[in-house]
């Protein structure tokens, strides 16, 4: 008796759950078939019409995880093939829908490719076809916008070149417009906005271009420029190490890093003493940071000796002390052919 109630319980969830679903009581469909799948991990079809639940309730990335979890299951229980590829169909009909680019696509078309492997449908052959006649015009409108906005994005060079810096940020404006995801638009227009004095928007538009692209190093660049010119040097010395690793050897990065340490120095004049980071020898910072001493030739292409070079560190606060450290890593790891005076220093180091 008691078997047999445990088998039923399962049973009634899931009509429970289908009749939910067919009144458009979605929130209690999902209810139910949450339930059935605890008290029977072995049928998927809990998993996919869960997911079909979430689906039309456009919770996408619980109907994937739902339908990715229906086909780990499925296959380690040598489930139906026909039930796998419904959870594939599914999954790559909810992709579809967050769908924001071309490339977006495939992930969706590799499903229903998968799908149609594991159980053929005319169905699902049709949603692939469509998804792909879609993606192919995705493409086409891409390539068009990019065409429009290198255009406006070179009529605003062109304004730039002429300080005309209103006419240019409206170009860049609408490059953006045609192609949100080129971090070149967003730096250049960035660039305006410090020339104008917009310094928040500048920030804004420099920040969107890194998170574009962590690698543009340009976006860095407006970002610690703009943080310079609001005075937060302290923010732009950190911007400025963080754009040393996409370019360890650029002269305009470092040259930042020497304005800024020269005012986060003044601006710190008189804070509270770190006694255990008074004085802090550059050959320790090398082997601190894994570096090694530097060699004698290094030293003398330098002209500083590093066992002679101590920075003395004692007018700076905590966090300068940290960045103290960063800078002076970054700039011996690589061995940067520059002066650049340190936090609290009086001597330079390269």
């Amino acid at each position: 008796m008691q078997a047999d109630e445990q088998a039923e319980a399962p049973r009634r969830a899931k009509e429970a759950g289908n009749d939910a679903y067919r009144k458009s009581l979605l929130e209690e469909a999902v209810e139910h078939y949450t339930l059935g799948a605890l008290l029977d991990p072995s049928d998927i079809a809990f998993l996919t019409n869960r997911a079909a639940a979430y689906l039309r309730m456009g919770k996408y990335e619980e109907c994937v995880r739902d339908c990715d979890e229906a086909v780990k299951r499925g296959r380690e229980l040598s489930s139906g093939s026909e039930l796998i590829a419904k959870a594939l169909s599914r999954k790559a009909s909810a992709l579809l829908e967050l769908a924001c680019c071309a490339a977006d696509y495939a992930p969706a078309i590799g499903a229903l490719k998968l799908s149609l492997a594991e159980n053929y449908s005319e169905e699902t052959l049709e949603k692939l076809n469509d998804a792909e006649s879609v993606r192919k015009e995705v493409e086409e409108q891409e390539r068009l916008d990019q065409e429009a906005a290198n255009q406006c994005r070179e009529e605003g060079n062109e304004f730039f070149r002429q300080k005309k810096y209103n006419e240019a940020a409206i170009q860049y404006t609408r490059a953006i417009k045609m192609n949100p995801k080129d971090p070149r638009a967003f730096s250049n227009r960035a660039q305006c906005h410090i020339h104008l004095g917009a310094f928040p928007q500048g920030l804004e538009d420099a920040e969107k271009c890194i998170e574009l692209d962590p690698t543009f190093l340009k976006g860095y660049v407006r970002k610690a420029k703009v943080q310079f010119l609001m005075e937060s040097y302290e923010n732009a010395l950190a911007t400025y190490l963080e754009g040393l690793k996409c370019d360890p050897n650029n002269m305009e990065v470092l040259d930042g890093l020497r304005r800024c340490a020269a005012c986060v120095k003044r601006s710190n004049a008189g804070d509270v003493e770190i006694e255990d980071l008074k004085y802090v020898d550059i050959d320790e910072l090398k082997y601190f940071s894994g570096g090694g001493p530097n060699t004698v030739h290094q030293q003398r292409r330098s002209g500083v000796m590093t066992s002679e070079c101590q920075c003395n560190t004692k007018d700076i606060d905590e966090s300068s002390a940290e960045r103290l450290y960063d800078a002076v890593k970054y700039t011996t790891d690589n061995m940067m052919l520059i002066q650049v005076p340190v936090l609290g220093t009086t001597k330079e180091f390269w």
